[in-house]
């Protein structure tokens, strides 16, 4: 029975985590999420599997090439191990990913007609997940997180509203309300990325990496970065609240996604493991999501 049981969660490992479909569907649901709540549309399923396919891709590209650590050796030998299959895989998903694309042009063809702000968006996205890997800016700790944040941002809150947009659906929000979502999203990622980097701190150390965890002390982490970011983050829930306010189970259920935030915070100060870490703390982007969506359905 236990030797069943450890094979089933090796496979679950393997498929979900070390595959890097974890991250697909964490930014499939946040991009789902977020296309019912800024446009009140969900986005359509070509778009969906094209940033689900796209994340996939970015992510088995940075891990296939990571240096090894105590902390990151699973994930790492994995990637080494199955190295061939990984190469092939991603000339499919590319080849996908292509067909996706073009079968969205040609079914939405004004989405070739950018407008000045999502090219910034876009391109300073596609330069700072590049630089994020090919250079050694990642060592400056607010700068690392800070680009985690801002290109989830981009792609799972600002690129589903504006495909959304593109292909006719009207908004119905103000401008103050969009800007508030992109920023609550954005500093959520960035407390993520701030906890996910604790498991990493006595090799960072040694390559002196000064993530924001070194740079301010665990026993300081959580007064004065994760508590203000979450006072942060109600706040601007307080103020949606006030301008649209929402029934009763769906404050319950915010209520009950700040408690979460705050014991995950609290587990993670002591959590050294990877494939614990990505679950645990990436996953509540998927939790996140699906109260999002239930929240809607429910408002």
């Amino acid at each position: 029975m236990l030797q069943l049981k450890t094979r089933v969660l090796r496979y679950g490992k393997s498929v979900l985590l070390w595959n890097n479909h974890f991250y697909g569907f964490c930014v499939s649901g946040l991009a789902l999420c977020s296309s019912l709540y800024l446009t009140d549309h969900a986005l359509d399923i070509i778009f969906l599997a094209t940033i689900y396919i796209a994340t996939v891709l970015y992510y088995t590209h940075a891990y296939m090439n990571e240096v090894v650590t105590e902390h990151n050796q699973e994930r790492a030998n994995w990637h080494q191990k199955y190295k061939v299959h990984f190469i092939k895989r991603q000339w499919i998903l590319l080849g996908v990913a292509a067909i996706l694309l073009l079968t969205s042009i040609f079914k939405y063809p004004n989405l070739l007609h950018l407008d000045t702000l999502t090219i910034v968006f876009l391109l300073t996205s596609a330069i700072a997940s590049y630089l994020y890997n090919s250079t050694s800016f990642k060592k400056n700790g607010f700068l690392k997180s800070a680009v985690i944040a801002y290109v989830w941002t981009v792609v799972g809150g600002y690129v589903p509203f504006y495909l959304n947009l593109k292909i006719g659906y009207s908004v119905n929000i103000s401008f103050i309300t969009i800007a508030l979502y992109l920023i609550q999203l954005f500093i959520f990622i960035f407390l993520l990325a701030i906890l996910f980097d604790i498991k990493d701190m006595p090799s960072d150390k040694k390559n002196k990496i000064q993530t924001i965890p070194i740079q301010i002390g665990l026993n300081k982490l959580m007064p004065k970065i994760v508590l203000p970011i979450l006072l942060i983050y109600i706040f601007i829930d307080v103020f949606q609240y006030i301008a649209q306010p929402y029934s009763f189970v769906v404050l319950i259920l915010n209520c009950f996604f700040y408690f979460l935030i705050y014991i995950v915070a609290k587990m993670a100060i002591n959590e050294y493991n990877i494939s614990r870490s990505i679950i645990f703390i990436d996953g509540l982007m998927l939790i996140k999501a699906l109260i999002g969506i239930i929240s809607y359905i429910l408002i």
